[in-house]
């Protein structure tokens, strides 16, 4: 079988020259790079370090002269070599390498041509881009942690979590998602013997995430990534021509005793309800997921919930536990989505990364907020776990845009009652952002006003997540019935709350008059 023709064509101005040998290591592993272009300025001093690799791998560099400050030509350079490669017709396939979204288009431009299409980019790159390839490869992932099989828990971790990053913060990438997404692929594709194919499973899981790679979870192969996880079993056989052929199957698992109910699950409160999810409400102080204080949390409550009536059996061969779809930190109350079934979890997830779905909240500021829409720079300190917002981007491009709107409802003395909408989505984006603003969460003990919060009494958080709106669901999503659907909470606690200052204020004025 010929090897497929292959253009790589690597935006210097996003990639840094340390990745030259994984970029055309990754191109050799599809075909043979018959044409090799970087673009750039080169007369920028800041792509000194590229030209020493050049000439030793011999790709050619384009000249783009910057024409203005603020605006990427080299971008555009780039797209139109790209178009002239392909109806020139002598390529087969195109390597784009970048972390820029802007070639979202043309990735899905090429492939409507029938041309295979490989992305390679850092983490950081965005999931509408990876999503337009037919395959992408993050770089960062592969050169650091590039399948050395003893990898530490803690840098297979690190690699798992960075691997998310690209696909948005909630979809669902991630060790426990592959397994449960394995095992429906094992039941769909079994023959009656119970084994598959592992090459069967591995394309249909690149189908599903084109940024999957064995190599983000520390392994070296496909076969010792699915061996890795307890539930699932690797054989290899000999075919009679003597080649061997790797297969693998879900473990028989024995019942197990159903969950014992915690004496401190919560109640849980149902704000919607259909054959795939559930809208739940969560109170402060409960956790959406387990962690290691053994406390009760949101999840547990709502499989003990699906079992009583009936639509969970925890003794059953379903390997799917119900689980939410969004999340709350443990201070803030609210609205949160759960899904029933691994296909709606699935889905649901598809909808939050495309920005199907919108948040609205409410939070008690203290200070009174401009009503407006404020732009800003969120950076995250993952060891800390604490932002920082800053009013521009860094050099380093390790700050992410954030996006908020404010409206102010109501005030009573120093305290607003405001309406929060989300333009962006990130860490702790609505209290840090607020804090920026001069104008805190009433009660937050990580970025909000101390003495405030002593003076009131507030221990926790004033911020609640009030209303979900489905915006145009495509067609081939199984939760299409949802657009246009808004779900919202109904006599949020956090009103009460505001009414409770509203009448202490009245209440002071009254004493003075």
């Amino acid at each position: 079988m010929q090897d497929l023709k292959l253009a790589v064509l690597i935006d210097a101005d996003n990639i840094s020259p340390k990745y030259v040998k994984v970029i055309l290591d990754e191109a050799a592993s599809f075909g043979v790079a018959a044409c090799k272009r970087i673009y750039g300025d080169w007369s920028d001093a800041r792509l000194k370090s590229w030209k020493d690799v050049l000439l030793n791998n011999s790709i050619i560099p384009i000249q783009q002269y910057s024409y203005t400050t603020g605006k990427n030509a080299t971008d555009s350079a780039m797209i139109i070599d790209a178009m002239d490669l392909l109806y020139a017709g002598n390529v087969d396939g195109f390597c784009i390498v970048s972390s820029d979204s802007d070639f979202t288009r043309l990735a899905a431009r090429l492939r409507e041509a029938g041309k295979l299409v490989i992305g390679m980019g850092e983490s950081k790159a965005l999931g509408p881009f990876v999503k337009a390839c037919d395959q992408f490869k993050y770089l960062d992932l592969i050169l650091e942690h590039g399948g050395s099989e003893d990898a530490s828990a803690d840098s297979t971790a690190a690699a798992e979590a960075a691997a998310q990053v690209g696909a948005g913060d909630d979809t669902a990438i991630n060790r426990d998602s592959i397994c449960r997404l394995v095992c429906d692929m094992i039941d769909e594709m079994d023959d009656g013997t119970g084994w598959v194919r592992t090459s069967r499973v591995g394309d249909q899981l690149i189908k599903r995430y084109p940024d999957f790679d064995v190599r983000n979870f520390g392994s070296k192969s496909l076969n010792k990534f699915l061996a890795s996880f307890p539930v699932l079993e690797v054989e290899e056989r000999t075919l009679p021509n003597g080649n061997p052929i790797q297969f693998v199957r879900v473990h028989p698992q024995p019942k197990k005793a159903a969950p014992k109910k915690q004496p401190n699950q919560p109640k849980v409160t149902v704000i919607y309800e259909d054959e795939n999810i559930a809208v739940l409400y969560k109170p402060t102080h409960l956790l959406c997921h387990s962690d290691r204080t053994g406390d009760a949390n949101l999840v547990d409550a709502f499989t003990q919930y699906l079992a009583e009536k009936g639509e969970y059996d925890p003794h059953g061969e379903n390997r799917f536990k119900p689980g939410i779809c969004n999340r709350l930190d443990r201070g803030t109350e609210g609205l949160v989505i759960a899904a029933k079934s691994y296909t709606a979890l699935r889905d649901m997830n598809e909808i939050i990364r495309t920005d199907l779905l919108k948040k609205e909240y409410y939070t008690i500021t203290v200070g009174i907020p401009q009503s407006g829409r404020f732009t800003a720079w969120w950076e995250h300190d993952e060891k800390n776990n604490k932002v920082s917002i800053h009013a521009h981007q860094s050099q380093d491009e390790r700050r992410k845009q954030i996006i908020t709107d404010v409206d102010v409802l109501r005030t009573a003395g120093p305290f607003a009652l405001c309406r929060i909408g989300l333009i962006t989505g990130r860490t702790h984006q609505i209290r840090a952002h607020l804090a920026y603003l001069g104008r805190p969460v009433l009660g937050d003990i990580k970025y909000g006003n101390r003495k405030m919060n002593e003076r009131t009494g507030t221990k926790t958080q004033a911020l609640c997540a009030v209303r979900v709106s489905f915006l145009d669901i495509p067609e081939e999503n199984s939760l299409h019935y949802l657009s246009g659907k808004v779900i919202k909470l109904k006599d949020p606690q956090i009103v009460k709350q505001f009414d409770a200052l509203d009448k202490s204020k009245a209440d002071g004025e009254n004493d003075h008059a």
